[in-house]
């Protein structure tokens, strides 16, 4: 798995913080998460989960994203790596920004996670996409074809750009 391979690297990488959906929310990045919850890794490695988003009316969203920042603000600076499960979509991408921003300050490493398969394509001109991958030290991608694809469009390696 690409997050223990990461780690078995950098042997002093030992924490890391998933960051996507609430644990509670639906849909494909919360179930992700709550599978990955189960492996034994999750303990392994003291993974933690900060969801950032809840599918519920605008001001719990907005509430719920807050109280993320202040969690993040007084927490990420106990992890190694911060693992960001996302799509490509702006709002998504704006909403997970801060703790991005608190990670690139602490120098955490970071792995873009995009939970995208087919629909890719309708991104490679999303500016604050491309700014985010280029910021991750490793993204992962749901097949090869989207690796070649962003290797030719932004300045991923074949190190950063990894297939799930």
């Amino acid at each position: 798995m690409l997050i223990a391979n990461l780690l078995h690297n950098r042997l002093i990488m030992t924490k890391v913080l998933m960051v996507g959906s609430a644990e509670q929310s639906g849909g494909g990045v919360a179930s992700v998460l709550r599978l990955m919850k189960q492996m034994p890794f999750w303990e392994k490695y003291r993974c933690g989960w900060l969801g950032t988003q809840i599918q519920r009316s605008y001001g719990v969203k907005l509430w719920y994203a807050l109280k993320a920042y202040a969690k993040a603000l007084f927490t990420i600076w106990g992890y190694d790596i911060v693992h960001f499960h996302t799509v490509p979509d702006k709002i998504c991408l704006i909403i997970q920004m801060p703790v991005l921003l608190l990670a690139l300050m602490g120098r955490k490493k970071i792995v873009m996670h995009i939970h995208m398969g087919n629909q890719l394509e309708d991104h490679t001109q999303n500016k604050l996409f491309i700014w985010c991958l280029n910021r991750a030290d490793c993204v992962v991608l749901l097949a090869r074809k989207w690796q070649n694809l962003f290797c030719r469009m932004v300045t991923l390696t074949e190190r950063t750009a990894s297939k799930r």
